[in-house]
């Protein structure tokens, strides 16, 4: 799946958000509630995205979901539920002359 994809469900869905790292490349890391990496209580995980950063594998989206009480079922109905649009899910519909 791809990380913009993913991060976005997340966002959207379950409140959960996520920043590139920086100095690491093709590592993000994803923030439950309350959102402040200075807080006790802030669930945060680092994750390695594949393919140079532009997608995550599924042993990474399992450990995301179970870092944030997300279970399987309710991840897949979310996916399920909305189709996301993005840049590589576009179909081109003009046509280029003979």
């Amino acid at each position: 799946m791809d990380v913009w994809q993913f991060a976005q469900l997340m966002k959207e869905r379950f409140q959960i958000l996520h920043e590139p790292l920086g100095g690491k490349a093709y590592w993000y890391r994803f923030t439950g509630s309350p959102y402040n990496a200075f807080c006790t209580e802030c669930r945060s995980l680092s994750v390695m995205a594949h393919n140079r950063g532009s997608r995550l594998s599924p042993l990474v989206i399992k450990q995301v979901l179970a870092k944030f009480g997300v279970s399987e079922k309710e991840f897949l109905e979310a996916l399920e539920g909305k189709p996301l649009s993005g840049p590589s899910d576009q179909i081109e519909t003009t046509r280029k002359p003979n």
